[in-house]
């Protein structure tokens, strides 16, 4: 008999539990619990990402988010087109790849994020190129670090417009960071538009003393360094923002077409 037809129902995960940590968490504990005490065989499907998210009341991305560490411990084995599936409880080492803004979003959800600051500071030369303004120039900008398991791999700051810089500080950002996670997501919530595209300029680099520090490198370690300019539809610019990170925790993917 094929494995596969001997699918968990949602039913079986039972409810969601009360708790501090984010939902995805606890979705992945959840899961991850049942699959380890009752041990059903590898291969058996588990039900589909609505079904899931249905069950236990969240979105998409969450529920994604959750199954995407599933599948980092190897609890699960995930098929585009085909389904979940229960894996074979390995631990696989894990790199997150980023190809649209939902990856994006996914991505921050699943990591730990501190603000380091917002207000006023100069803008450097790389954000004040793309911002059409001298480089110093006093602008707003936030500044984060992500972790994952209690080690910092991710450093972004990011600096905005004038008229947009003005919204924003009306606002507790600090806190907006900390409940979306992502600052392009807290800035389309306050300003009210969308973005529609966001540019990037991936490089090789290597870490400053600075960039170093942040992150607990030595310095000079190559790192991944990601330039990101987030627009609306009508091509209004939102946010230019910069990040660097630890490569081995992150891969981009891209799709190649001819025309």
């Amino acid at each position: 008999m094929d494995v596969r037809a001997q699918g968990i129902s949602a039913g079986d995960f039972g409810p969601l539990p009360d708790g501090k940590s984010p939902l995805y968490a606890r979705i992945h504990d959840v899961i991850a619990r049942h699959i380890r005490e009752k041990s059903p065989p590898q291969g058996s499907r588990l039900p589909s990402e609505a079904q899931l998210a249905e069950h236990f009341g969240v979105s998409i991305v969450t529920m994604r988010t959750a199954l995407q560490l599933l599948e980092e411990d190897g609890l699960v084995d995930r098929q585009q087109g085909t389904g979940t599936f229960v894996g074979r409880s390995q631990k696989r080492p894990s790199a997150w790849s980023i190809s649209t803004l939902e990856d994006l979003a996914q991505f921050s959800q699943a990591t730990g994020v501190e603000v380091l600051e917002t207000g006023m500071g100069k803008a450097p030369a790389w954000a004040a190129a793309e911002l059409g303004v001298r480089a110093g120039t006093p602008l707003y900008h936030i500044h984060i670090v992500r972790s994952r398991n209690g080690r910092r791999f991710q450093h972004t700051e990011a600096f905005f417009p004038e008229d947009v810089g003005v919204q924003l500080a009306r606002q507790d950002m600090r806190t907006r960071i900390m409940r979306t996670h992502l600052i392009v997501a807290t800035v389309e919530e306050v300003i009210g538009e969308q973005v529609q595209v966001t540019r990037q300029r991936i490089t090789a680099a290597s870490a400053t003393r600075t960039i170093a520090d942040i992150l607990d490198l030595p310095i000079r370690t190559p790192i991944l360094q990601v330039l990101r300019i987030s627009e609306t539809a009508s091509g209004r610019v939102l946010q230019v923002g910069r990040s660097e990170y630890q490569t081995q925790e992150v891969a981009y993917t891209f799709d190649l077409y001819r025309r």
